[in-house]
C-alpha cells in the first residue's frame, strides 16, 4: 500500500466518522426538542388546571357576592 492509498483511506474514514458524528448530534437535538416539547405541554396543562380552578373560585365568589346571601 502506498502512502497515497493510506491517505485516501484515512480521508474516507474521517469523512465517515464526521458523518456519523453529525447524525448522532442531529438525533440528540431531535430527542432534546421532543423532551422540551413534552415538558412545555405538561407545564401548560398544570397552569391550565390552576387557572381553571382559580376562575371557578372567582366565579363562585362573584355569584355569592352578587346574590347577597353572605349578608344574611
Amino acid at each position: 500500500m502506498y502512502i497515497k492509498d493510506i491517505m485516501i483511506r484515512d480521508m474516507r474514514m474521517e469523512e465517515r466518522r464526521r458523518k456519523r458524528d453529525e447524525a448522532i448530534a442531529a438525533y440528540d437535538r431531535e430527542i432534546r426538542r421532543r423532551v422540551r416539547r413534552r415538558r412545555i405541554r405538561a407545564i401548560a396543562e398544570v397552569v391550565g388546571a390552576i387557572l381553571f380552578f382559580a376562575l371557578l373560585g372567582v366565579f363562585c365568589w362573584l355569584c355569592c357576592a352578587a346574590s347577597g346571601y353572605h349578608w344574611e
